[in-house]
C-alpha cells in the first residue's frame, strides 16, 4: 500500500480581486516541489450565510472549496488533509485592507451628508 501523502493547510489569504481558481492541484503541488518552496492553492469563497455568522462569538463558518482532483485524492484515501493546532489563520491581504478603508470613508461620508441632508453647500443668492 503506497504511504499517504499529508497535505498541509497553512493559511487562507483573502483578496477582493477574483482570481482564477486553482484547476489542478498536482500540477500546482509538482510546482511547490520543483521550486522547493510551500505551494499556493486559489479558490473562490462562497457568500457567508446568516447561519453560518455568530456575532456574540465574532466568528463566521467558512467553507473552503478545494480543487476538484485534490477531494479526488483524499475521498480515495491517497492524501490527508491536515491544519495548524492553533488553527486556521485568516489573513486579508493589502487590496483587501484598501478595500475595507474605502468602505469605511464611503460610510462616514454618507452619515455626514444625512446629517446635513445635502452633498454640496451652495452660497444663498
Amino acid at each position: 500500500m503506497p504511504k499517504k501523502r499529508i497535505v498541509m493547510l497553512r493559511d487562507l489569504t483573502l483578496h477582493t480581486r477574483a482570481g482564477q481558481p486553482t484547476a489542478s492541484f498536482a500540477r500546482a503541488e509538482e510546482k511547490a516541489i520543483s521550486e522547493n518552496k510551500p505551494g499556493r492553492v486559489y479558490g473562490k469563497l462562497p457568500k457567508p450565510k446568516p447561519e453560518d455568522i455568530d456575532s456574540k462569538k465574532y466568528t463566521v463558518k467558512i467553507p473552503i472549496t478545494l480543487p476538484p482532483d485534490l477531494m479526488a485524492q483524499v475521498e480515495r484515501g491517497e492524501v490527508e488533509l491536515a491544519f495548524p493546532k492553533e488553527g486556521l489563520p485568516i489573513y486579508a491581504r493589502k487590496d483587501t485592507q484598501e478595500y475595507m478603508q474605502n468602505m469605511n470613508r464611503k460610510e462616514r461620508r454618507r452619515q455626514q451628508f444625512k446629517k446635513h441632508g445635502t452633498k454640496t453647500w451652495r452660497p444663498k443668492k
